[in-house]
């Protein structure tokens, strides 16, 4: 049915024709357009199949009212909102499009290429000799301990770039050392000097020389000099207007369909991007199954006993006359017993499918636990998930000499990478939370900015570090019951800051549109409780992650740095700019294995190991982390 067309039209008849004018005038129409009538004529087999589709609407009572009522009721519509057009038939079919505007900001980046002079005060292992001083990049491994880097204004590139620049940056290889950021830079710029903390990217150094050359303890200790070529990112936000369109309306498009003797109808409708689609099924009141008398079926016995009055019949002269029964009824018992049978059998034959779909269903069952059995039994022996948990209370306490505080109590329960339960309660009182988060919110960030991370680091420490040795306290205890050897230890703590869930933490709201591709990859998937916005300088202290079990890699490392530190491990916090991660190296009794990953400090081995993994041992790293050279040493005791 299509209420585009005007089917009164078609068939040349009133709105109010009867069905015996409808009748004439088709069988008219239908003979003067019939294509074997009219041969030569390519547009008369079109008006035969409109004649055909026209009559097959109107003369069926239900498709006609639905056609009449809904031509009906769209005229009325479009006459009341549309005055200057109220007898268009055809005005209604058009989407109705509203324009609007909209106003967004998007933030965008912007490189300003700088070039200067760098100054990197290093310590170098081994001790560098003058054999091969000229060979240092080859021979030899530096560890950068301070960078300035030296900037003129007319070696800031804002806009164009200089060929010499272009010439001179693409010439050169990346400075393959990583240096931490941001770099503390001095901007000359006439007879004025700024200093700036600036993130330089894509350092490349030109005709890098090593000089003031010391060496003390088997180490040596200079000063590398070379041409800076690199770039600083400027963020920006810019205000965007969009002009866009909204559709809205009918296409008049109708669809109609009978189920069980009832008509039901759908609606096709443009949506707001212009594209259009269906409304759901709808039953037309007042229409049933009493116009489609020839579609009923009365419903079938399922089975019913066959009319056996004509055995009685037979039986009436075995009663009569007694002599006759050894004659008549052993042929009556044997033909009772075959229509028994089949009687029997025609019941099965119909009862059949009901009894394969129960049979199926029973067998899909049994599959289906025996699955899920097997699949539980293997979760449960799963060492990374079947033990792992968290819960968290809180209590208010009161003290007669204190005022009264809420307590937080993590429940921990977690299997270390050899399948050793453990677990342990974390306590935390709020007002030791408030303290800690307080003091963090003052720092400085300009002033911490100048001095580094390390330095961020170690002022978070001893802001906590009253309360930092209750938990290693615990730790301590829980060692001892369970008589473990440092190694064991070790184990036990760190796998308890694996098992807890991965938080990111930022600086700034956890839906803010970031430039390192690793956060704003890992906010677009993440789900549930998975960020912690707001954070200086993107990490949180030990006792804002005991408050909310909240933390991403350096978070956890600077609690594990702090825990192991006061227990009498030999650690250090490592951080790498190049891979973007933070870890610890822990310094042990005995080698883990052979292949375990380490840095050599004051020639003892210190084990790298992973704190957000699950199941990582001391100096077990992806190999996407396990270059030695690109991570540095933030803290260390």
């Amino acid at each position: 049915m299509n209420y585009k067309k005007d089917y009164y039209s078609i068939l040349e008849v009133d709105e109010k024709a009867t069905p015996e004018v409808l009748r004439a005038s088709y069988r008219r129409l239908a003979k003067l357009h019939h294509p074997d009538k009219n041969p030569g004529d390519p547009g008369s087999e079109e008006r035969f199949k409109s004649i055909n589709e026209a009559y097959e609407i109107l003369s069926n009572e239900i498709t006609r009212s639905i056609y009449d009522n809904y031509r009906a009721s769209i005229k009325k519509e479009y006459q009341q909102q549309s005055a200057d057009k109220p007898n268009d038939p055809n005005h209604h079919y058009e989407p109705f499009k509203t324009t609007k505007t909209k106003t967004y900001t998007v933030t965008r980046e912007k490189r300003i290429y700088v070039h200067g002079i760098i100054e990197v005060k290093f310590q170098g292992d081994p001790e560098l000799s003058d054999a091969y001083i000229r060979q240092w990049e080859q021979q030899y491994t530096i560890i950068p301990t301070e960078v300035l880097a030296t900037i003129t204004s007319s070696g800031i590139y804002n806009d164009s770039i200089p060929k010499e620049y272009q010439h001179g940056y693409y010439a050169i290889d990346i400075f393959a050392t990583p240096l931490k950021q941001p770099i503390h830079c001095k901007i000359i710029a006439g007879d004025q000097v700024e200093f700036y903390q600036l993130d330089l990217y894509d350092i490349r150094v030109k005709d890098p020389v090593l000089k003031d050359i010391t060496r003390h303890d088997k180490y040596s200790f200079g000063t590398l000099y070379g041409t800076l070529f690199g770039y600083v990112l400027h963020q920006y936000k810019e205000e965007v207007t969009e002009e866009y369109s909204e559709y809205s309306g009918s296409t008049g498009n109708i669809e109609t369909k009978t189920e069980s003797g009832y008509v039901f109808t759908r609606q096709q409708f443009y949506a707001a991007d212009g594209s259009t689609y269906w409304s759901e099924w709808k039953r037309r009141p007042g229409y049933s199954g009493k116009y489609y008398k020839h579609q009923h079926v009365s419903p079938k016995k399922v089975s019913q006993l066959p009319d056996w009055s004509w055995l009685l019949i037979l039986l009436i002269p075995g009663i009569i006359f007694p002599f006759m029964a050894y004659l008549i009824f052993p042929p009556l018992a044997m033909l009772l017993v075959i229509l028994l049978l089949g009687w029997f059998i025609s019941l099965f034959n119909k009862i059949l499918p009901v009894l394969i779909v129960l049979a199926l269903g029973y067998i899909f069952l049994f599959a289906t636990r025996s699955s899920l059995h097997r699949s539980g039994a293997t979760k449960r022996s799963s060492p990374k998930d079947a033990f792992d948990h968290v819960s968290t209370q809180k209590k208010v306490i009161r003290d007669q000499n204190k005022q009264a505080d809420t307590v937080i109590t993590h429940h921990l329960q977690w299997q270390d990478g050899d399948s050793n339960r453990y677990s342990i309660l974390l306590s935390l009182p709020l007002s030791i939370l408030h303290r800690s988060t307080t003091a963090h919110e003052q720092m400085d960030e300009q002033q911490y900015a100048a001095l580094g991370i390390s330095d961020v680091y170690q002022f978070m420490l001893n802001t906590d570090n009253s309360y930092t040795q209750h938990i290693a306290a615990g730790f301590d205890s829980l060692a001892k019951a369970r008589s473990l050897n440092r190694l064991q230890e070790a184990s036990m703590i760190v796998s308890c800051i694996q098992s807890i869930p991965y938080a990111l933490i930022v600086d700034r709201s956890c839906t803010a549109n970031y430039t390192d591709d690793y956060i704003s990859q890992y906010l677009a998937h993440c789900e549930g409780n998975c960020c912690k916005g707001y954070s200086k300088f993107g990490v949180q202290s030990p006792v804002e992650f005991i408050g909310d079990l909240k933390g991403d890699c350096d978070t956890r490392a600077l609690l594990l740095y702090d825990l192991l530190g006061k227990l009498g491990y030999k650690v250090a916090l490592m951080t790498s700019n190049y891979y973007k991660h933070a870890l610890i190296a822990v310094c042990l009794d005995k080698t883990p294995a052979d292949t375990a990953i380490a840095i050599h400090i004051n020639e003892q081995p210190y084990y790298l190991w992973e704190t957000t993994s699950k199941g990582l041992g001391p100096g077990e790293l992806p190999d996407a982390l396990s270059n030695i050279n690109h991570w540095n040493i933030a803290l260390i005791q």
